[in-house]
């Protein structure tokens, strides 16, 4: 009944799951709602905190660890991320370090889940689709492939049921998969033979 109330709620739940400070987080919700001003926006978190006292005890949990320990797993394959920048203050500090090992299990753990079903993507489709598509990249938690014309709502099926089968021993989560089919991506000229895509940060 209000979207840009709830497209606020939204921003506002994600934001504060990935492990963003209050700043960041009411930055991100002003820019839904303009006129929310710094006072209602405190009293908001503090009721979420109240509402929800399990996902700020994993959140600190994550962060103890990470500090402790210099590393944190994910959920699903046990890749395990390491930290060499520690939060001096711990969770309560809400520095950048902090939010990091906040994020890496969700962000982790869904690159985990999308890497698996895009092998089973290529692994599982027809022998027809296969030669008919080209994986350009997977970001994340999605995946983006270049496919014929003549076969891309055939693949859309496919894609569909092999990207939504849960882990083995998550069966019980529900993996939604969103499909979307567009034009506006230009041809790749030159194939490489490289298949992989590697992500390079630059370090200080």
């Amino acid at each position: 009944q209000t979207p840009v109330r709830f497209r606020a709620a939204m921003v506002f739940a994600y934001a504060v799951a990935y492990g963003a400070c209050d700043a960041t987080v009411f930055e991100q919700v002003r820019e839904e709602l303009p006129d929310m001003d710094w006072k209602t926006f405190q009293t908001c978190m503090k009721n979420y905190k109240k509402a929800y006292p399990a996902l700020f005890a994993f959140q600190q949990g994550l962060v103890d660890q990470g500090t402790r320990k210099g590393f944190i797993d994910t959920l699903v394959l046990g890749r395990r991320g390491y930290f060499f920048e520690k939060p001096q203050g711990g969770f309560s500090d809400q520095s950048p370090e902090a939010s990091a090992m906040q994020n890496f299990p969700y962000q982790g753990t869904g690159a985990d889940i999308v890497g698996k079903a895009n092998r089973r993507i290529l692994e599982g489709a027809p022998v027809s689709e296969v030669a008919a598509l080209f994986q350009l990249a997977q970001v994340h938690d999605e995946l983006l492939f270049e496919v014929k014309d003549e076969v891309s709502d055939a693949f859309k099926k496919t894609f569909t049921t092999l990207a939504s089968t849960s882990p083995a021993g998550f069966e019980h989560w529900n993996l939604p998969v969103e499909v979307k089919k567009s034009k506006r991506w230009k041809p790749v000229q030159e194939r490489c033979k490289c298949r992989e895509l590697v992500n390079v940060e630059p370090i200080e």
